[in-house]
């Protein structure tokens, strides 16, 4: 992942309580805890999610027997990512998106179809330090504004500094 990305999980919002709770009792390492187990018992389709992300991305897609893979146009600041695991019946087990900070129409198209899909499919958001949060536009800038990425973007020095 590139510093100017910003890395976001979507992830259902029925259960959550009870699969945070599994989730929870992950050992921390040096990747990302797996968020597979908040789509226990969950059952959204990637079909009409992927014409979605076919539109916003369309430079290059990977398809193999249960992952979808976008990469977006690096050369033009439009650095976007989208990976959906899914199972033998199409429902999704995993989802990621990172998106390009350094291109304010980049955001704000990445942040209004983050939103429209969670809003539609009923799932709300984690960040890469497990900051979950609901699928309000406020709420996702301000997350973004935390981010290393942002901070980065904003002042490389004074981020490189404080590693």
């Amino acid at each position: 992942m590139a510093i100017w990305q910003y890395n976001v999980s979507l992830i259902p919002l029925i259960n959550f309580d009870k699969n945070y709770l599994e989730f929870i009792k992950q050992e921390d390492s040096d990747y990302l805890k797996s968020t597979e187990c908040f789509w226990n018992e969950t059952f959204v389709n990637k079909n009409e999610i992927e014409l979605k992300i076919d539109e916003f991305i369309t430079d290059q897609k990977s398809i193999s027997n249960n992952f979808l893979y976008w990469k977006g146009d690096t050369s033009n600041f439009y650095d976007n990512d989208c990976s959906i695991g899914f199972d033998e019946n199409d429902n999704i087990n995993f989802f990621n998106f990172r998106f390009d900070l350094r291109n304010e129409i980049n955001i704000i198209q990445s942040i209004d179809l983050l939103i429209e899909i969670a809003q539609e499919y009923h799932l709300k958001f984690t960040n890469v330090k497990y900051v979950f949060f609901e699928a309000e536009k406020e709420l996702f800038i301000e997350n973004i504004h935390q981010s290393n990425g942002f901070k980065f973007l904003e002042d490389p020095e004074k981020f490189l500094e404080n590693l």
